[in-house]
């Protein structure tokens, strides 16, 4: 069985109640780095569905735009901001703004 862990979609970026927890899904191998370490919840409709579509855009099984349309459901369903990035020209700078930073030294935010 042949993996691709690499098949990217456009960025939805997760936003948790600790504003230094803020990260950008593009990925499958993200989906469910996020899903599995991050959510405060484990065992919603949602989530389980999402944990699923993540395996199953891996192993070639499912479109990646359905994963990334879970992940916008399961965060709702959490309680988690997601924020959906609609345009790829812009995703190379999200990825690099979201990676790693918090929500107090996003750019633009003030105090």
């Amino acid at each position: 069985m042949e993996w691709d862990s690499s098949i990217e979609f456009a960025p939805v970026i997760l936003m948790f109640k600790d504003p230094d927890r803020v990260f950008c899904v593009r990925t499958a191998k993200e989906a469910a780095n996020a899903l599995i370490k991050e959510f405060p919840t484990d065992d919603g409709e949602e989530f389980l569905l999402a944990i699923k579509l993540c395996l199953d855009v891996i192993e070639g099984r499912a479109d990646p735009e359905q994963l990334r349309a879970a992940i916008i459901r399961v965060a709702d369903e959490a309680g988690v901001t997601a924020i959906a990035v609609l345009n790829r020209r812009h995703s190379s700078h999200i990825r690099g703004a979201a990676r790693g930073m918090s929500l107090g030294s996003w750019p633009g935010r003030r105090g």
